[in-house]
């Protein structure tokens, strides 16, 4: 808050999980991280299956299917939600994400490689959109 920036973003140290904070210092992590990055790819595949940890909250599940998609909740432990992912895909059943909300992230486009980098670069590409537009990431998910 001190610096005024726009964004922070938080890494683990193998930058493999993630998690943002705002202008206001609010965390977007967990839930709300799950929630910005779903709107982001329901924009962009709508209908898709969002896979999560089964830890995640009602009221994600409310916010993914408003936005159209799917949530499939399953068993906790980032190789599970991967391999749940590859494992739709592979049945017919698309799946775009696979996310825990300790912000441990996989994308399709990205061969579903846990990459919090990549995560956040996708995030990243959309915050520049929004800002342009007058908008902030809070945004995406005023209805979570």
């Amino acid at each position: 808050l001190a610096s005024g920036a726009d964004l922070g973003v938080i890494f683990d140290t193998d930058v493999d999980r993630a998690a943002i904070m705002d202008k206001n210092g609010e965390s977007l992590n967990r839930n709300p991280l799950i929630a910005v990055i779903s709107s982001i790819i329901l924009e962009e595949k709508p209908g898709t299956t969002i896979v999560t940890d089964s830890t995640t909250s009602g009221h994600l599940q409310a916010f993914i299917e408003a936005k159209g998609g799917k949530q499939h909740r399953f068993k906790r432990g980032y190789r599970n939600v991967i391999n749940e992912a590859l494992r739709l895909n592979a049945n017919g059943t698309p799946s775009e994400i696979a996310i825990e909300v300790s912000g441990h992230a996989a994308l399709k486009e990205n061969y579903f490689l846990d990459d919090g980098a990549y995560l956040i670069a996708k995030i990243l590409m959309t915050y520049a959109t929004l800002r342009k537009n007058g908008q902030d990431l809070p945004d995406l998910i005023a209805d979570l």
